[in-house]
């Protein structure tokens, strides 16, 4: 006879011929196998003997990174594979991605890595050790990001590219600004399809007339026009090229502006804020932007801390790469006035209290925003601005870019007061001043 019984643990139902003492679907039978030979790894196995203290804190990190997700064979293999490599390496305790990479080169030279299957255990073990605080977040590491870049450069040219960086490098150039750069130099050389050291005045004009054809805007055109010249410039500077072939060449700067929600989208906004049946994440994420101007960034990586019932926000601060006047405070108090502020803040942690107890994690990590699912760890940028479409969409019904709401922060405090006053958020003179004098242009549907 066959009965219609409930998994045990997905609780979807499972047709069963015969009764047992416990019931799982084929997907939870498999998990549930895996799980136990991984614990026969962690326990049992001889190997760990031979482990050092800190390869063996590797391990565990690494066991307790997987067993978070859908396990397979193939990352049970990994499992054994990393067990016989730390068992014959000693390993420098790492103190920067740098390290890790490298680890985990070494690893794919001698064992099997199947990317999208089973990745590298030593970048899981990195991800670990940034929840644990050891190691800086992975995106604010660029190393890989460079290396990928000179390796689609000409052999011939690849000395030259090195050379450009440090350069770059020594004038305290942000590193994304010099990837920026790189990219639009490698497009460019790919365009023009010879030797990039050889190009003339004519094949910088007829990329200019190429970009307006593809339907780029001026304010598109002048950061490519910039990156190119400065390269050709310094080409010309340390002697690897005769004339530059962007002398003479000039092109029309975009207007300067700043675009801004309107009167009627800020209200509609502070609306969905004050209501006390809006989504208390979204409202929240809503008021930190539009309040106190923040980035993606700064939600990404910021911590929250109550003590004495006062909400705090945590920022990760890290140095500044060029020398500008910030007034950045790391820790930013929440006030209780309004009381539907305050309000919102009670709304908001009760839910977060919720969803941080639902996610798996292997240390304390207070992020005060979280994944929707299985671990606490740091959001993506891209995952941050999804949010904040959702959050403009429910409530002023279309998309609305997390920098134009930053933008409108700037209006909105530099309306009512001297401009000077966005210092207090921590931006910077120079980008204070702007709201002195560039011309607003309401945002539109089509931005």
């Amino acid at each position: 006879m066959t009965l219609n019984i409930e998994c045990e643990i997905c609780q979807k139902e499972v047709k069963v011929i015969k009764v047992r003492k416990h019931i799982y679907c084929s997907k939870c039978l498999k998990q549930n196998s895996l799980k136990k030979k991984i614990h026969v790894l962690e326990k049992e196995a001889p190997q760990l003997i031979n482990l050092g203290r800190y390869e063996r804190d590797l391990y565990k990190l690494y066991l307790d990174y997987i067993k978070r997700y859908c396990l397979k064979h193939p990352i049970l293999q990994q499992a054994r594979d990393l067990l016989s490599y730390l068992s014959s390496n000693e390993i420098v305790p790492f103190t920067s991605w740098d390290q890790v990479y490298l680890e985990s080169k070494q690893f794919s030279e001698n064992y099997k890595v199947i990317m999208g299957l089973t990745g590298n255990p030593f970048i899981k073990i990195g991800k670990m050790l940034v929840e644990l605080g050891v190691l800086p977040p992975k995106c604010e590491n660029y190393s890989q990001n460079y290396l990928k870049l000179i390796s689609r450069f000409p052999d011939d040219i690849t000395d030259i590219i090195k050379n450009f960086i440090e350069f770059r490098k020594n004038r305290n150039i942000a590193d994304k600004s010099i990837i920026t750069s790189l990219e639009r130099i490698l497009f460019f050389s790919t365009w023009v399809n010879i030797d990039i050291l050889l190009v003339n005045q004519n094949d910088i004009q007829n990329y200019i007339i190429h970009l307006q054809n593809r339907g780029n805007r001026q304010h598109n055109i002048t950061p490519v026009y910039l990156s190119l010249s400065v390269f050709y410039k310094w080409c010309k500077h340390a002697k690897i090229i005769l004339a530059n072939p962007f002398e003479g060449i000039k092109i029309s700067r975009p207007r300067k502006e700043v675009i801004v929600c309107d009167d009627h989208i800020v209200s509609q906004i502070m609306e969905f804020i004050k209501n006390p049946k809006s989504n208390p994440e979204q409202a929240f994420l809503l008021a930190l932007i539009l309040i106190w101007g923040l980035k993606s960034n700064d939600l990404s990586h910021a911590k929250i801390d109550i003590t004495n019932g006062v909400f705090k926000i945590i920022f990760r601060r890290k140095k500044i790469s060029t020398i500008k006047y910030y007034n950045r405070k790391q820790i930013l108090e929440l006030p209780k006035c309004p009381e539907w502020f305050f309000s919102l803040q009670k709304k908001f942690y009760t839910k977060w209290l919720h969803q941080y107890g639902q996610l798996k994690k292997s240390c304390p990590n207070y992020y005060l925003m979280l994944p929707r699912y299985r671990s606490v760890q740091t959001l993506t940028k891209d995952t941050i601005k999804t949010r904040v479409f959702e959050a403009t969409m429910a409530a002023v019904g279309k998309k609305i870019p997390l920098s134009v709401l930053r933008k409108t922060c700037g209006h909105l405090h530099s309306t009512s007061s001297d401009s000077s006053i966005l210092s207090t958020i921590g931006w910077s003179r120079d980008y204070c001043f702007k709201y002195t004098w560039m011309p607003r242009v309401y945002f539109q549907k089509k931005f």
